[in-house]
């Protein structure tokens, strides 16, 4: 299910993004789009979650995050919708309503809290999984250059809250069907469990082009030669040399194996022995790295991604228990819309009669 969250593209793909030709309003249209344990989809939901998906720049840019690529917008006739945005869109709100099924069977319902740590996960979800660039040129944490809590505040209202259902809907899911917790609780005691992986490290950095002056430069400071005057000499460069060798701050998660092993513990004011350090096509260089603090990061602050882990460390259960819940829901799909399986979503009629206006 392409649609699915970035975190769940860990498990196996059950359903794949197919296409139909799908229009933007319900004339001359039967009011039931998909019919779901009885349960009817209208046209006009449908219609009105691709309008402002078709008339919202930056619900097309959650939609391509969330999926991982460009997913076709317009179709090739009149005011018209690509085949992909209406499979995608239709197959989603199936989904939704076959697991809200599963849960309401088992008389589970989702809370008002849990749909406020949903809509935090995805935009956690939407910051991390981004590396492209705005439309503006803006280093990005989502394709529209903003971060994700900021996309999800410019998202039109309808598209906003079925994306968060959806979300929710599948957090749940995988917690119930997966028999474990995500709830603030238990990630408070992750938290609590693991305070090395939320620790915030600053660090001092000299650098040199041979492991000889390394060592001499390490010997240095072993006789009580200051860090930063040294690295006033010895920086990286000459911006990181004026701030005696300060190279920022860094989520002690972050940071690379070979310098989490360096800096292990090493209290502040602890300095490491030489490390090589090599990059692609360039020469390699000896680094010696100084803890200039260390602080935890609060709860509030790593929450969400806590639970995202917790949840993703189970997100095989969509490969396992998903698939039969879809197989047994009774589901049937209005012929112009094409056909339903739960192996491939919706399946596009061959030679469609006719297209739709939104007029």
């Amino acid at each position: 299910m392409k649609h699915l969250a970035p975190f769940y593209r860990i498990a196996v793909v059950i359903s794949g993004i197919l296409g139909i030709s799908l229009l933007l309003s319900a004339c001359n249209a039967s009011p039931s789009a998909a019919t779901v344990n009885g349960h009817v989809i209208t046209v006009s939901k449908v219609n009105s979650y691709l309008s402002e998906t078709v008339n919202s720049s930056y619900a097309q840019c959650e939609l391509d995050l969330r999926l991982g690529g460009t997913l076709p917008i317009l179709g090739t006739g009149h005011q018209t919708v690509s085949p992909d945005l209406s499979a995608e869109i239709l197959t989603s709100l199936i989904e939704q309503e076959i697991i809200d099924n599963y849960l309401s069977g088992r008389g589970i319902k989702i809370t008002s809290s849990e749909v406020s740590s949903a809509e935090s996960d995805l935009s956690a979800e939407l910051t991390a999984t981004s590396t492209s660039t705005g439309p503006t040129g803006a280093p990005s944490g989502s394709p529209c250059g903003i971060s994700g809590s900021q996309l999800l505040g410019k998202l039109p209202a309808q598209y906003l809250n079925q994306q968060v259902a959806l979300q929710a809907a599948l957090e749940k899911f995988i917690e119930v069907a997966g028999h474990f917790s995500a709830s603030t609780a238990e990630a408070k005691s992750f938290y609590n469990k693991n305070p090395q992986d939320f620790a915030v490290v600053c660090l001092n950095a000299i650098e040199v082009p041979s492991q000889a002056q390394a060592t001499a430069i390490s010997q240095q400071i072993a006789k009580g030669v200051s860090f930063s005057s040294l690295a006033s000499k010895y920086a990286p460069n000459p911006s990181v040399a004026a701030s005696g060798g300060s190279i920022g701050c860094i989520s002690t998660s972050n940071i690379p194996p070979q310098i989490s092993s360096a800096i292990g513990t090493l209290p502040s004011g602890g300095v490491t022995q030489p490390l090589q350090q090599t990059s692609p096509g360039a020469a390699p260089v000896w680094v010696i790295l100084q803890v200039a603090s260390r602080s935890d990061t609060p709860f509030n602050q790593v929450e969400s991604s806590i639970r995202l882990q917790l949840i993703s460390n189970h997100s095989q259960v969509l490969s396992t228990k998903l698939p039969p819940v879809l197989k047994v829901a009774h589901v049937s799909v209005n012929p112009m819309y094409g056909s339903w399986s739960a192996k491939g979503g919706i399946t596009p009629p061959k030679a469609p009669s006719s297209r739709y206006s939104k007029n």
